[in-house]
């Protein structure tokens, strides 16, 4: 978008400002340090390279390699437990109320 443009702009220039600023000993300094970055970034690139032959065939479903998920973390048997939610401190209520009561009051009408 154009507003992210104009934040790119505004960086390069403050960057390039900066760097117009730095004193010349610092600056080969880092520019011998960008050229091995680069240097390494190229042989990385071709180091990996795929051949045409292998990059040509098509992938089926059972040469795709299935990941394994993740374990599950174990969890400690000495820590809190969560408090009950609110429906189910009503319904332990309510149903040893109806056991005490008998339960024939609450779903039989005779």
């Amino acid at each position: 978008s154009s507003a992210e443009q104009k934040l790119v702009k505004t960086v390069v220039k403050r960057a390039r400002d900066f760097f117009q600023s730095m004193a010349d000993t610092i600056k080969v300094y880092l520019a011998e340090e960008g050229e091995e970055v680069k240097e390494s970034t190229v042989v990385k690139k071709s180091s990996t390279k795929k051949s045409p032959r292998k990059a040509k065939k098509s992938k089926s479903k059972k040469s795709l390699k299935k990941t394994k998920p993740p374990k599950r973390i174990q969890r400690d048997p000495d820590a809190p437990k969560k408090p009950l939610p609110a429906f189910l401190l009503y319904s332990n209520n309510r149903r040893k109320e109806m056991k005490e009561e008998g339960v024939s009051k609450f779903c039989c009408s005779s």
